[in-house]
């Protein structure tokens, strides 16, 4: 959920806990008791959806898990591999190992994969030598080359279930629009309660008022062009180290996400059968939505 559904939500649960609590109060008005029923359904449909969606991140949650720690083990030994290079005055292995966490770990899944076996097999071949020379131990190395393998095992996933969490993220925005309907009846129907159960009707305006005031959504829209003849594309993906986000965009109405507020953020865009563009210490601005103009040049041009 987004963060204002989730503010939503809490809400629509303060409100059913209340009326519950309070059920013969509820049967004094047919309209209200009506109007309640509605929102319970509408929050019924929220916890369906977000039980799908929960489940079907849980593929994603884990591939994710492990290339985190991939790349973790990895800017340790390209720490060590680095300083080896500088030492010896090899300038290779300076450039194979030179890396930030965004340039290790960003690009399609071949792309850092074969990144990361480059350096883990570079590191092997120097194990001896960074081991007495820079005091790194083999351990590392090990539990490296043991993260990579997961993650080569970890299969994309399915185009048909990207596009299925798609749509249970559109499903859920509608079941949203009818739970806000449901409780503006709702709100209406309570003021029929004054001056036959002030007391309720007193802990049922504090349910409704505590709820925290909106504010500007910070936002990203990607605007991604084709190098070559300047057409959009909207089939790409996107991720962000410093947003945590990895996600996969396949039409223009999922173009625009939320995004917490961060000033420094990196971006790697990618589309098949186009070179990875990445944009680094990029200013999002605060409650705006940032417009991000990214080119991909075909394989074939680049």
């Amino acid at each position: 959920m987004t963060q204002s559904q989730n503010v939503e939500y809490d809400m629509y649960e303060r409100v059913i806990k209340c009326c519950n609590e309070n059920t013969a109060t509820v049967t004094l008005n047919p309209a209200f008791q009506a109007d309640l029923a509605l929102l319970e359904s509408k929050v019924a449909e929220i916890n369906r959806l977000l039980g799908l969606l929960e489940s079907g991140n849980a593929h994603s949650e884990t591939k994710q898990d492990i290339k985190t720690a991939m790349v973790a083990f990895g800017l340790d030994v390209c720490t060590n591999l680095f300083a080896y290079g500088l030492v010896i005055q090899d300038k290779a292995i300076q450039k194979l190992s030179k890396h930030t966490k965004t340039s290790l770990g960003t690009g399609k899944e071949e792309e850092i994969l074969q990144r990361c076996q480059n350096i883990a097999k570079k590191a092997r071949e120097l194990m001896s030598e960074l081991q007495t020379k820079r005091g790194m131990q083999e351990t590392l190395l090990t539990k490296f080359e043991e993260s990579i393998v997961q993650f080569k095992a970890i299969k994309p996933e399915p185009r048909s279930a990207i596009q299925e969490k798609s749509t249970l993220i559109e499903e859920m925005a509608k079941a949203f629009e009818g739970a806000d309907l449901a409780m503006t009846l709702l709100t209406s129907s309570a003021v029929n309660l004054k001056g036959i159960a002030d007391d309720f009707y007193a802990r049922f305006d504090k349910a409704t008022g505590t709820i925290s005031p909106r504010t500007s959504t910070t936002k990203i829209k990607f605007d991604v062009t084709d190098g070559i003849t300047n057409e959009k594309i909207t089939d790409y993906q996107y991720e962000s180290t410093a947003l945590n986000l990895n996600k996969t965009m396949m039409n223009a109405r999922s173009l625009l996400i939320p995004t917490p507020h961060h000033e420094g953020s990196d971006f790697a865009i990618s589309s098949e059968g186009y070179e990875t563009a990445v944009k680094e210490n990029v200013k999002i601005i605060k409650g705006k939505i940032n417009i991000i103009k990214v080119v991909l040049m075909p394989m074939k041009a680049a």
